[in-house]
């Protein structure tokens, strides 16, 4: 049975920087050509993806990283929730949020594609029909201003939602190497002198990766100085789509300069059902010797 969403196209414009004066108003926007594909796989995400055209006229020009966010609605106008743990899904209200940005100039025709990852969308299994309603908003220090947005064309979409499930990993006997490619200390000189201080602050990092965007599932806290590590907590809950790809990334994080990354490795949703089984002992990638990987699904 087919529900109906109000897929609040709500378009926000964000712009950054200082701005005096009249702020650019807008003339004329314009959404249209809106196309809808299911089951696309965008690097190591699986989801639904969008695309449209925006003809636009700005009196003074859109300034640099004007996004615009895209929500969604049900029919009776309540925000449609993310399940998404990161930031790039979702906002602060935990409503689900695709963004595009909009290239600067005073007036064009741009054509736009953003996928809406499966996993951060917080509905069950089965077909619903997305009804596009686009609003455009400036935001202006404190102050949001609403503008009319005109539409033409077809204004649904159909989404096909997969079964997602919902999982947390264990990490332990965690082993790297004591130095990196280059034969150096993780810590370079940061531990002058201290030959402990010298080995990496390892960490573990779960996060899902587009084309465009990362989003981050997991960090989990440091463990000084060691070359081994076990966590005995697993990681907060979070939700994947039967394609995706989770990656787990172990990193030296000092807490003072970038994280350096030790090794990377990317998990299917079939490796974590394996694992809920057996943990499963991964086999050495770049300078990770062991590492296990406990998967609960709940």
């Amino acid at each position: 049975m087919q529900r109906t969403l109000r897929f609040f196209g709500t378009l926000f414009l964000v712009l950054h920087g200082a701005l005096t004066g009249v702020a650019q108003d807008l003339e004329s926007f314009t959404v249209s050509n809106l196309t809808a594909t299911n089951a696309v796989l965008d690097n190591f995400v699986y989801g639904l993806e969008i695309q449209f055209t925006l003809d636009y006229t700005a009196k003074k020009g859109l300034v640099k990283d004007t996004e615009i966010a895209v929500y969604f609605t049900t029919d009776d106008g309540t925000p449609v929730a993310s399940h998404a743990n990161g930031t790039t899904y979702r906002d602060p209200d935990n409503r689900l949020r695709v963004v595009s940005k909009l290239p600067k100039g005073g007036s064009g025709i741009s054509t736009h594609r953003v996928l809406v990852p499966y996993y951060a969308i917080a509905l069950p299994e089965g077909d619903y029909t997305l009804q596009v309603v686009p609003r455009l908003k400036k935001l202006l220090k404190d102050e949001v201003r609403e503008l009319p947005v005109a539409y033409t064309g077809a204004d649904t979409v159909t989404l096909e939602m997969p079964a997602l499930r919902r999982v947390s990993l264990r990490i332990s006997g965690l082993s790297v190497e004591p130095t990196n490619l280059d034969g150096g200390s993780w810590d370079g000189t940061l531990g002058l002198g201290k030959e402990e201080a010298k080995l990496p602050d390892l960490q573990y990092r779960l996060y899902l990766e587009g084309v465009v965007a990362r989003d981050e599932v997991f960090l989990s806290q440091v463990q000084d100085n060691v070359t081994e590590a076990t966590w005995a907590q697993p990681s907060a809950s979070f939700y994947l789509a039967p394609e995706d790809q989770l990656t787990l990334e172990i990193v030296d994080n000092d807490g003072l300069t970038d994280p350096n990354r030790i090794g990377q490795r990317r998990l299917r949703l079939a490796d974590l059902e394996a694992f809920a089984e057996t943990p499963g002992l991964l086999p050495t990638f770049d300078r990770v010797k062991t590492v296990t990987v406990a998967a609960f699904f709940n």
